[in-house]
């Protein structure tokens, strides 16, 4: 096409070279501001102000308001310094020279910010030397044997401590003395099985058996209440010989062959050991004699119960085989009673013989004529026999059936719409089986004519339309944005299924740039309570790209807690069981570890507020064996000078004598003394009178054997015996007349 002047083409007709439009006002945009130049003391911060129409930016020159500012200071707060947060605390060594620490922080209007804000130079110590002396092991005396008798233990604290306590074992270096001990390794009294378990003292049944067990030490019997009474023997124990019941032998031999005749047999009263009086049986005594039955008499047999009727229809006879049987085998039947022979026929009568039919089954075809059958039988009472047993003629087996007309197809509908939204699809119409006008099932009908129910049909593709994203959702951190997207055909907007391809996304990421954001810089710190309810606290602090900010940069309302309520539990004294006795008999003391405990453990006594509980206890009130004194003195058996004098001494525990062992050594009274009836002398009376009266003669005095109390044997005297006979003399006799004694008698005569 050529292109001429305009003077050569009508003007009237002439399209317009130009229309209106509108690009919107041109206004100031303004971004949020940046970072602060500075992190204390006055700084600037800028941010982008831009003169833009709905299309973009454009010369500032269009925009007719003032610009407004690009800059604007900020963070006029004061810079940060050091801060002491707190004194020095306890010495980190548990044995010898170690560390006391403070916290010391770098803040800036209260809050922690990092340490290189501040001048290092000036920053205060955070740690000084210490010493809490050495850690040595400290050991208790040795607690009561476990036992009395026997090898036990005993028991002793041993404890780590430095100068300020107890701490952890692994502490003190040297090897930890021994905290147990064996004791009391003398043997304990035990129970002595002295005989065996004798006979059971019952006849019948269960009864006693009986033993001897003595409690005994070294040998020697003592008291039994020196021996544990739980590990005592039994000293009976039940037994059972088996009650007395009925013995019954085998039967012997029946009396008869054949019928019933009489048997005997041995009936004794018995236990497990053998035969006993028949009294010991309280049952009553089994019978001696029983009837029996030699071998079977002949007798009448049926061997098949009565057969089927041998008629089939109307009245007959049923028959059973009857025979003579002995032992089971087949005899002649003159062995047997005639008299007894059951019957071997009987009659019977199956009833008469009638045509039976069932209901006619489904038709041949569903429409037009088809055919119909059922069951015909001749049947009796029993069931189905012969048609010919049937007098009456046989009932018709078939017949005709559905004479109506057949359905045909009916077009009930034309094609409807196109069932697609975009681009090829499907037209429907509705094509039903009729009969008589009414709807049967397609089943019904010819389907090699059925009409076509759908054909095909194009609406044309449909695609996705998206819209330009819109602004961020944030100034700082991940946010988000967003677009319009549709799927549409040419017509305009349909359901987002119809188109095929993914559906473009709707978002997107925006200002990847950092947020400040709160940082927990430690956990919580153990409870600073030693009883009780305390507080845990744990550092937080604003911090952006790693770095610490002022708090205020941060959102205060999701700011972490920098303190919590704590409970290490209420500080309470622990007791332990008390130890064994110190002595094993009399007023003795036992010992037990009493500590104040926290939840988390033992801590220093002076944080329970109730009264220590006692460590020791008196124990064991029990009477102890003292020595006794069972008779006095006997009398001394000397019969001159010194012996010894003897009683008996006995150990006792409540009056029962015990073995002198159990008994203090040092305590115990003499059992011989030492008695002195005397040195054995001769003692001597006065000389008696003279023999004579005159003159020279004897006398004669009693002298004796004498200890202090009595005379004795002379022989006890070792000194010579003084003499008991002595001269006397009474001076010269005067003359006198003797007359002599008279002579016999002279005879007179």
């Amino acid at each position: 096409m050529a292109l001429v002047v305009d003077s050569m083409c009508d003007p009237s007709t002439k399209p317009d070279t130009g229309r209106s439009c509108d690009v919107g006002s041109c206004n100031w945009f303004t971004d949020e501001y940046g970072a602060c130049s500075v992190t204390c003391g006055t700084g600037t911060q800028t941010r982008t102000v831009e003169c833009r129409n709905d299309n973009g930016m454009v010369q500032d020159s269009n925009c007719n308001d003032p610009k407004p500012a690009t800059t604007a200071n900020c963070n006029e707060e004061s810079c940060p310094d050091w801060s002491i947060d707190d004194t020095f605390g306890e010495c980190d060594a548990t044995c010898g020279a170690g560390v006391e620490t403070q916290t010391v922080t770098c803040r800036m209007d209260g809050s922690v910010v990092v340490d290189s804000m501040c001048d290092p130079s000036t920053k205060p110590d955070t740690d000084r030397s210490c010493d809490v002396g050495s850690c040595n092991w400290f050991t208790d005396e040795y607690g009561a044997c476990s036992v009395t008798c026997g090898t036990g233990t005993q028991t002793r604290t041993v404890e780590c401590r430095n100068d300020n306590g107890m701490v952890q074992d692994s502490n003190c270096n040297d090897p930890k003395p021994a905290t147990t001990a064996n004791c009391n390794e003398e043997s304990c009294p035990d129970w002595s099985i002295d005989d065996t378990f004798g006979e059971c003292d019952a006849t019948c049944g269960a009864g006693v058996e009986t033993q001897t067990v003595t409690c005994r030490m070294d040998g020697s019997v003592v008291v039994d209440s020196m021996c544990d009474p739980s590990t005592k023997p039994d000293t009976d124990r039940s037994c059972d010989v088996g009650s007395c019941n009925w013995f019954t032998d085998e039967y012997g031999a029946c009396s008869v062959t054949c019928g019933t005749g009489t048997q005997t047999r041995t009936v004794e009263c018995r236990n497990n050991n053998g035969m006993v009086q028949d009294s010991n049986c309280n049952d009553p005594k089994p019978a001696t004699t029983a009837n029996c039955n030699g071998a079977n008499c002949p007798d009448w047999s049926i061997d098949d119960t009565f057969g089927e009727c041998d008629a089939t229809c109307g009245a007959g006879v049923e028959t059973q085989t009857v025979t003579c049987r002995l032992g089971g085998s087949v005899v002649v039947d003159s062995m047997c009673d005639p008299s007894t022979k059951p019957d071997t026929d009987r009659s019977c009568d199956v009833g008469s013989c009638n045509w039976f039919t069932d209901e006619y089954g489904a038709c041949s075809v569903t429409c037009g004529t088809g055919t119909q059958t059922r069951t015909v039988e001749c049947r009796n009472d029993n069931g189905m026999v012969q048609d010919s047993n049937c007098n009456d003629p046989k009932p018709a087996t078939t017949a005709n059936c559905n004479e109506e007309s057949c359905p045909d197809w009916s077009i009930d509908d034309t094609f409807g719409e196109c069932d697609a939204t975009c681009g090829a699809g499907v037209e429907t119409q509705t094509v039903t089986c009729r009969l008589g006008g009414s709807v049967v099932v397609d089943s019904m009908c010819d389907p090699s004519t059925k009409p076509d129910t759908d054909r095909s049909c194009d609406v044309g593709s449909c695609n996705w339309f998206t819209d330009e994203y819109g602004a961020c959702s944030v100034t700082c951190g991940t946010g988000t944005q967003t677009r319009t997207v549709e799927c549409r055909n040419d017509n305009g907007m349909v359901q987002d299924s119809n188109c095929n391809d993914p559906k473009p996304a709707t978002t997107a990421n925006c200002n990847g740039a950092n947020c400040p954001d709160w940082s927990i810089d430690d956990t919580f710190g153990e409870c600073d309570a030693t009883c009780g309810a305390g507080v845990e606290t744990q550092t937080v602090t604003c911090r952006m790209d790693g770095s610490v900010v002022v708090d205020s940069m941060c959102d205060p309302s999701t700011k972490p807690d920098t303190d919590r309520s704590c409970d290490v539990g209420s500080c309470n004294w622990f007791t332990d069981e008390y130890g064994a006795c110190s002595v094993t008999c009399g007023t003795g003391t036992q010992t037990r570890t009493v500590e104040c405990r926290n939840n988390n453990g033992m801590v220093q006594d002076s944080n329970c507020n109730d009264p220590k509980p006692a460590t020791t206890a008196n124990c064991n009130g029990a009477n102890c064996p003292d020595w006794s004194i069972d008779d006095t003195f006997g009398e001394c058996d000397a019969i001159c000078d010194t012996a010894i004098q003897t009683r008996t001494v006995t150990c006792r525990l409540d009056s029962t004598v015990v073995i002198d062992s159990m008994c203090d050594p040092s305590t115990k009274p003499p059992t011989q003394r030492i008695c002195d009836v005397g040195s054995c002398r001769w003692v001597s009376l006065g000389f008696g009178e003279c023999s004579t009266t005159c003159g020279v003669g004897t006398q004669t005095r009693s002298v004796r054997c004498e200890n202090n109390l009595e005379v004795v044997s002379d022989n006890h005297c070792l000194s010579t015996k003084p003499d008991t006979e002595g001269i006397c003399n009474l001076g010269d006799c005067l003359p006198f007349w003797y007359a002599g004694p008279y002579g016999p008698v002279s005879n007179p005569h």
